[in-house]
C-alpha cells in the first residue's frame, strides 16, 4: 500500500513538494517515512497510533504531520479537523472497518464519501488476493461515494485499489494507472 500511494502522489505532479497526501490508518508509519523522505508533504492519521508509537519526529523540519485521531473526525462535514484538499488519500483500513468506510453508518456519510469531497485520488488497501471475492462491493461502494474511476491492482499478494472522482477523464485515469504501475515494478 505504502509503495503504491508513493507512486499515486509521483504520479500527482512533477515536483513532490506542491503534492499533498492524506494517509489514513497510517499505523506503522511506513507510508509516512516514505513520503516525506520523497519530499512529499503527508498528514499521516491513527486512532490508536501516535508518530511516537512508529519511532517518528514529526518536528518542524519534517514535510510530515502526524495526528492522533479518529479518521472520520479529520474529514467531518460539519466541523473537520482539518479543512483543506488533498492530492492524494490513501487509506488502509482495519478491515473490520471496509463496510462502514464505504458505506458509512445509519444518517452519517461514509469515509469513502468525504474524501472524495476532498481529493481526486483515492489509494485504497482493499486486503490479500485471498479476498479478491469482496471487490465488487468495495467497487459498489466507491462508486457509490463519488470515485467513478476505478482500477485494481495486484502488488504480491496485495490488493489496491486506485480510484478517481468525475474530475478526472477516462483516459487520464488510465494514464494515470500506468504510470503508477510502471513505478512500482520500477521500485
Amino acid at each position: 500500500h505504502a509503495l503504491t500511494l508513493l507512486a499515486a502522489a509521483s504520479a500527482s505532479a512533477d515536483n513532490p513538494q506542491s503534492v499533498s497526501v492524506l494517509d489514513l490508518f497510517a499505523g506503522s508509519g511506513v507510508a509516512n517515512r516514505l513520503l516525506t523522505m520523497s519530499g512529499f508533504h503527508v498528514t499521516s492519521v491513527d486512532l490508536y497510533v501516535s508518530a511516537s508509537d512508529v519511532g517518528l519526529d514529526t518536528t518542524a523540519t519534517s514535510t510530515g504531520l502526524w495526528l492522533r485521531a479518529d479518521a472520520r473526525a479529520v474529514l467531518d462535514r460539519k466541523s473537520p479537523l482539518i479543512e483543506r484538499d488533498f492530492d492524494v488519500i490513501g487509506l488502509d483500513p482495519p478491515h473490520s472497518e471496509l463496510v462502514e468506510l464505504l458505506f458509512g453508518a445509519e444518517g452519517a456519510d461514509s469515509l469513502a464519501r468525504l474524501c472524495a469531497r476532498r481529493s481526486k485520488l483515492l489509494v485504497l488497501y482493499q486486503g490479500h488476493s485471498t479476498q479478491r471475492g469482496r471487490l465488487d462491493l468495495v467497487f459498489k461502494g466507491l462508486l457509490e461515494a463519488g470515485w467513478l474511476r476505478q482500477a485494481v491492482l495486484q502488488v504480491e499478494e496485495e490488493l489496491i485499489v486506485l480510484a478517481a472522482t468525475e474530475g478526472t477523464g477516462e483516459a487520464t485515469f488510465e494514464a494515470l494507472v500506468q504510470r503508477i504501475v510502471d513505478d512500482v515494478r520500477l521500485w
